[in-house]
């Protein structure tokens, strides 16, 4: 049996990295409000020379200038969720 982590980003607005103890993870690029927007990212090889050890993961949005009402204020948002995921050695 493995153990794998991911995580699922959905709904995001504009950019957002996601970084394992200063290592960016993934990073969407500029998106413009992309409500389908579901992607899931395994981290799992990252952790591995780090298993005695506390880890920080962070999610840090970037907001430029676009919004689409016409108002000063951009609101930003996204989903996410951090999956623990258990294989047997079936792949199951």
């Amino acid at each position: 049996m493995r153990t794998e982590y991911w995580i699922n980003v959905r709904h995001v607005d504009n950019r957002l990295v996601v970084f394992l103890n200063g290592e960016t993870v993934w990073d969407s690029g500029i998106v413009h409000n992309d409500p389908g927007m579901d992607v899931f990212v395994e981290f799992t090889p990252m952790l591995e020379g780090h298993d005695r050890h506390t880890n920080e993961l962070i999610f840090e949005g970037f907001n430029d200038s676009y919004n689409n009402n016409g108002s000063p204020f951009n609101p930003w948002h996204f989903s996410y969720r951090v999956i623990k995921r258990v294989v047997d050695e079936k792949g199951k």
